[in-house]
């Protein structure tokens, strides 16, 4: 499980928050993004993709990553609201959230998003 692994990650090692990249292509995942994740204020690239069991939503924390310039978070089961979660990421180079079941658009303020 995501969650478990991941918090256990944050809690033993102090280098973990410090890391620039997190990677998790298509390792059966599940679970969900945990909250904690915005603790991670060094990440500048964020792969999580091709976890079908890997659902819930993106946590609004991914905000206090002021870092990131990639975004990948596609081919997953992830749900809900985009409203609120990109809104902080002046730096975004690239995003790709496809092949989820998101209820909304893509705010139309990430177009504004300017370093």
């Amino acid at each position: 499980m995501f969650t478990r692994s991941y918090d256990y990650l944050l809690h033993q090692s102090y280098d973990f928050l410090l890391t620039t990249r997190l990677t998790v292509p298509g390792n059966n995942v599940s679970g969900t993004i945990p909250r904690e994740i915005g603790l991670l204020h060094t990440l500048k690239y964020i792969l999580i993709v091709n976890n079908k069991e890997l659902k819930g939503t993106i946590p609004t924390e991914i905000n206090r990553l002021k870092e990131l310039k990639h975004i990948g978070l596609y081919n997953n089961n992830l749900r809900g609201s985009l409203d609120g979660v990109f809104e902080k990421q002046t730096k975004l180079i690239n995003l790709e959230i496809h092949g989820n079941k998101f209820k909304s658009n893509i705010p139309t303020t990430i177009g504004l998003l300017t370093d």
